[in-house]
């Protein structure tokens, strides 16, 4: 990437996959970003987040922290696979509407 950009949707959305290796996070929303683009992830199993947002089918492209191999192995996998991610569950979650609507059932 050519240093800071303004808008790096079209940058993920033309990548093969995204990798996320992180050992900790909290709510990593750069998966929910990648697969609102409808680009694949692979992220590492790490505490809060990764396992929330990539399930069901997805969960297969979830590894464990600190094993590298593993994470190549899932990379290959998810651009064998070319996984259709634009109707994981995560992205149902956090729809404008769906969100509004969980912000109106806590005030009331």
């Amino acid at each position: 990437m050519p240093g800071f950009q303004q808008n790096p949707y079209n940058w993920i959305k033309q990548a093969k996959a995204l990798v996320l290796s992180s050992d900790f996070e909290g709510l990593p929303t750069v998966l929910i970003e990648a697969l609102a683009v409808g680009t694949p992830v692979v992220s590492t199993n790490c505490t809060f987040g990764p396992s929330e947002i990539l399930t069901g089918e997805l969960s297969k492209y979830l590894v464990p922290a600190g094993q590298s191999e593993a994470l190549a192995n899932a990379v290959k996998q998810v651009l064998a696979d070319k996984p259709n991610v634009e109707n994981a569950d995560i992205l149902k979650q956090v729809q404008a509407e769906q969100v509004a609507l969980q912000y109106l059932a806590l005030a009331n």
